[in-house]
């Protein structure tokens, strides 16, 4: 629905800037397997435990979009991320912030996650119609391991101080 909405404003005379922020950081506070707080552990799909993934808080998301929404030479798109980091580094983090060893737990290719989303979607067709699917919850983390903002346009308002994984990581230990 998004692709379809920006080919209609692309052919609209509104001028239009889109803000592609990362996951919201409050992720990393519902004891998930990508930060597990209760069980000292940060899960990670994919080969590598170093895969940078995007964060931002929605404090930082606000304050970019007010500056993008002001700015009449902003740009179709932007990117921005409050911080990238890797499930290595948010072990190491979390562990610093609760003075507490977090381990790192392989959970899996992405193949085969992808391949278990698509299977638990096809058993459940009436989970089509609800709101926030399982599914739906596992195709956003396969996201986060997959693709994330090669540059960022955090720069493009200067007086904007971000938080860093290390600030959020202390704010919720």
């Amino acid at each position: 629905m998004r692709k379809e909405f920006h080919k209609y404003l692309d052919k609209s005379p509104l001028s239009a800037t889109s803000v592609f922020n990362g996951a919201f950081a409050d992720i990393l506070t519902y004891n998930t397997p990508m930060l597990d707080l209760k069980n000292k552990s940060v899960g990670y799909l994919g080969e590598s435990a170093d895969w940078h993934m995007d964060f931002t808080t929605r404090n930082d998301t606000a304050a970019f979009t007010a500056e993008a929404a002001l700015d009449s030479d902003a740009p179709r798109s932007l990117r921005i991320a409050s911080f990238q980091v890797s499930p290595r580094e948010l072990a190491a983090l979390a562990s610093e912030a609760t003075k507490t060893t977090f381990k790192l737990v392989p959970m899996g290719s992405l193949d085969k996650f992808a391949e278990y989303i698509k299977h638990e979607r096809a058993g459940n067709p009436s989970s089509e119609n609800e709101l926030f699917p399982k599914w739906q919850s596992a195709q956003y983390m396969h996201g986060m391991f997959s693709t994330h903002h090669e540059s960022l346009d955090n720069n493009r308002y200067p007086e904007l101080k971000w938080t860093s994984a290390a600030e959020f990581i202390h704010s919720i230990a």
